[in-house]
């Protein structure tokens, strides 16, 4: 990614708590057309980065996830994110706990994905940084709160 997008993507996190509409729209920022909702197809991106970095990271653990839908309301600086933590008992039986995270302080499409391009000029999407974070502690949380209901069942 150019440095500048980087800076500016990084500038308009901080820079647009509050307010209703980015201050910058990243190349490829739909929701600078849109600017209280994603695009379907920014939300499938958003699914597929959590799903893509999920093997190496939140899924590593004793949890399988599902990623099933978002809703941002970005004039709110919030997109609610619903999730299912999966558990395989002794028996291989499955159990799906759903979740529901909020992530706050989205208010652009680039406060969640960089998007760049490899050599070949193909399109690369990831997770930013700040977006990566703050997903994971939630995901944490939501781990915790299916490992206290499953201790009260057993107990």
């Amino acid at each position: 990614m150019n440095q500048l997008v980087k800076a500016a993507s990084f500038f308009v996190f901080f820079a647009s708590v509050g307010v209703s509409q980015p201050a910058f729209a990243a190349p490829g920022d739909e929701a600078a057309h849109t600017p209280n909702r994603l695009t379907a197809e920014q939300k499938e991106e958003v699914l597929t980065a959590l799903n893509d970095i999920c093997g190496d990271t939140w899924c590593e653990g004793e949890f399988n996830y599902s990623f099933n839908k978002m809703d941002c309301n970005l004039a709110k600086g919030k997109c609610t994110i619903k999730i299912e933590l999966i558990s395989t008992d002794d028996n291989e039986v499955e159990t799906r706990h759903p979740r529901t995270v909020v992530v706050k302080n989205i208010h652009a499409y680039s406060d969640m994905i960089e998007i760049t391009h490899n050599r070949d000029g193909r399109r690369l999407v990831r997770l930013n940084d700040m977006f990566y974070e703050e997903v994971g502690n939630l995901f944490g949380r939501a781990e915790q709160s299916v490992r206290d209901q499953l201790a009260a069942t057993r107990g």
